[in-house]
């Protein structure tokens, strides 16, 4: 098949996405071109929560927020797509949506004239990149690091590790943990300094310079107890009320402020230390199922933290 007529089909993939993640959040009256910031992490929950895998907010944007697009993506993310849209992968998708596709016109010779003044343009202007590329690029590698739990020395394989790369050059960039537990970090920068957060673990800021050796650099986690505490307590079943409050009020800091999400993010409500506190160890009223987003700690107590109450 022509890379135009797979190009089209990718344009057809993306509308279907679009229209499956609308018909579950009829509220979103966006085109998916349009996405941005909590529209895109919704999705990748989404399609977290569908499949078990996930997409980076930088593949987002290099691949399904432009309007039109030169290559496709890679065939594994294709079938990632066509699955969230209901087939079984992009060969299905494709053989099942030939129809859709819109006619193609014949060209004019004045046409194909232009065509070809815009790919000779095209061409030269990627060879131009290329060299820029090779000469700003020579000295680039590719540097591995693998999370494991300070406690256990396990590899933390059960949640999504998130590292935000920081260049002082560039914008941020966010990449995910591997099935494995580890990410690779391309750069030719002497200095590698990255943002590491994980769920129940401290967040923390890691700088390594750029070294001879190969193989995987080994990272330790620290577990956030309270984070994991405030879990315990919120989905067990604890007689001793007064001992949880107890140890809860000196987790939490007196100016804390807590933030409870609804999981299709369509609500929010926010708790001062007493409220949360009473949240969590009135009888009969158990919060139940949630999960800890994000704590931020002030003279080792809590003095913000966010929660999903699934």
């Amino acid at each position: 098949m022509g890379t135009d007529n797979a190009i089209a089909f990718f344009y057809l993939l993306k509308d279907e996405v679009a229209k499956v993640y609308h018909e579950k959040n009829p509220s979103l009256n966006k085109s998916i071109h349009e996405w941005a910031g909590n529209e895109i992490r919704n999705f990748q929950d989404d399609l977290s929560n569908e499949l078990n895998e996930r997409i980076s907010e930088r593949w987002f944007y290099s691949h399904i927020k432009p309007i039109e697009n030169e290559k496709l993506p890679r065939i594994d993310m294709l079938n990632i797509l066509s699955k969230y849209a209901g087939y079984t992968n992009w060969d299905e998708f494709q053989a099942k949506n030939t129809e859709n596709l819109p006619k193609q016109k014949k060209n004019s010779p004045k046409s194909i004239k232009k065509w070809r003044i815009w790919l000779f343009l095209i061409g030269f202007s990627i060879i131009i990149g290329i060299i820029f590329f090779l000469l700003n690029n020579k000295n680039e590698r590719a540097h591995s690091f693998c999370f494991y739990d300070q406690d256990t020395h396990q590899p933390i394989l059960d949640s999504t590790v998130e590292v935000t790369v920081l260049d002082e050059n560039e914008s941020p960039i966010k990449l995910f943990s591997d099935k494995e537990g580890c990410v690779t970090v391309n750069t030719n920068e002497e200095l590698i300094k990255f943002i590491v957060k994980a769920p129940y673990y401290k967040t923390d800021t890691i700088e390594r310079r750029q070294w001879k050796e190969q193989g995987a650099e080994k990272i330790e986690l620290r577990r956030d107890d309270y984070a994991l505490m405030i879990l315990l307590f919120a989905t067990s079943d604890v007689q001793d009320w007064e001992k949880r409050r107890a140890q809860l009020d000196k987790m939490i800091s007196e100016e804390a402020i807590v933030f409870q999400i609804t999981q299709n993010n369509t609500g929010m409500e926010m708790y001062n230390k007493s409220e949360f506190i009473d949240k969590l160890t009135t009888p009969l009223k158990s919060l139940g199922d949630i999960e800890i987003i994000e704590t931020i700690y002030q003279n080792d107590q809590i003095i913000n933290l966010r929660f999903i109450q699934k």
